[in-house]
């Protein structure tokens, strides 16, 4: 219980955020029309590399899954997330 306890919500309790912070400084380089193409672009690439070194090198940890999930549920939360404020426009 304790070792499902550390390598997954724990690892998911910080990566998380992490992710989301890590995508949300991004919006501001990614143009609006394409981000939720690259938040899901991202998650593809970053499963498509761990399938291929869990098969390669006969990883199968529970680690690498549950860091690999936290990131993929929160880059794509930040990077495509709510609108931003636009400073140009009024908020009515």
């Amino acid at each position: 219980m304790y070792d499902f306890l550390l390598h997954v919500i724990i690892l998911n309790i910080l990566v998380v955020p992490l992710a989301f912070v890590a995508g949300y400084q991004l919006r501001r380089f990614v143009p609006q029309k394409i981000r939720l193409m690259i938040g899901f672009t991202v998650v593809l690439v970053l499963t498509t590399v761990t399938v291929i070194l869990a098969l390669e090198f006969q990883i199968h940890s529970t680690l690498l899954r549950s860091a690999q999930i936290a990131i993929a549920v929160g880059f794509p939360l930040g990077i495509a997330g709510p609108p931003l404020n636009d400073w140009k426009k009024k908020n009515n």
